[in-house]
């Protein structure tokens, strides 16, 4: 039998079955549920972050503690299902991630919105980037640094967010092509769902990743601006200074 510590609980709605409430590894917090005609879920982390996986808006219904051991599920599931499919590869399971880093400083709003897009492209492969993308949440919501243990090597040594801001390579060299790119890929696919046909899968998901790069470019180029401005302020400031 398992021991309770090493346990997770999907606790369901009453009135809603079919709907998750919150995720706990309390196991005296999953008993009062229960007793209260909730139906609760428990097993080993790998299994439940399966569920995480599939609802990814419960991040919001968790502790911290809890989230450290899904953490370790989510990272368990990813393995397991990559040694599954070596014998048994499934077609969506050969394309690349969604996003292929995360900056450890990610802004929360910038995170909330890539992980709304892995629920919508959901695929093993973008199993690290759920985790670290929620570890950026939860550090937000928990006012405590992320832990970098949960980010890929490759993550790790990515440029910071605020580094990107500082860069002397501004986002907007970049951003008419962007969005020409954005604009062809999306006449594409509403000229394929024209014709009736369904566009493909990589084709959607080209479309939506090139949409949400517009979308945190945006913000890049409005945090460098204000960034920029001010270092012009404090030189203007210097400048202006009496006996200098």
């Amino acid at each position: 039998m398992m021991n309770n510590e090493n346990m997770v609980y999907a606790v369901f709605e009453h009135e809603t079955p079919d709907e998750l409430q919150l995720f706990t590894t309390s196991h005296a917090l999953a008993g009062e549920y229960k007793a209260k005609h909730h139906q609760v879920f428990g097993a080993e982390p790998s299994v439940v972050a399966t569920i995480l996986h599939q609802s990814l808006d419960l991040h919001h219904e968790m502790s911290d503690k809890t989230w450290l051991t899904l953490a370790d599920g989510l990272k368990t599931l990813h393995e397991n299902r990559l040694k599954h499919s070596v014998d048994q590869p499934e077609a969506q399971e050969t394309e690349g991630p969604f996003f292929n880093v995360t900056p450890l400083d990610l802004p929360h709003d910038i995170a909330e919105t890539r992980l709304q897009k892995l629920k919508i492209f959901m695929s093993t492969v973008n199993l690290p980037a759920e985790r670290e993308l929620i570890e950026c949440l939860m550090a937000y919501k928990y006012s405590r640094p992320v832990n970098e243990d949960l980010f890929t090597e490759e993550s790790r040594k990515t440029p910071s967010w605020q580094e990107q801001i500082e860069s002397s390579e501004r986002g907007r060299e970049t951003e008419a092509t962007l969005y020409r790119d954005y604009e062809n890929v999306k006449r594409q696919n509403q000229h394929t769902a024209k014709m009736n046909e369904t566009p493909k899968r990589e084709d959607l998901i080209e479309e939506a990743q090139l949409l949400q790069e517009r979308l945190e470019l945006e913000l890049l180029i409005e945090a460098q601006d204000e960034h920029f401005e001010l270092i012009d302020e404090d030189y203007e400031d210097l400048d202006s200074a009496p006996g200098l």
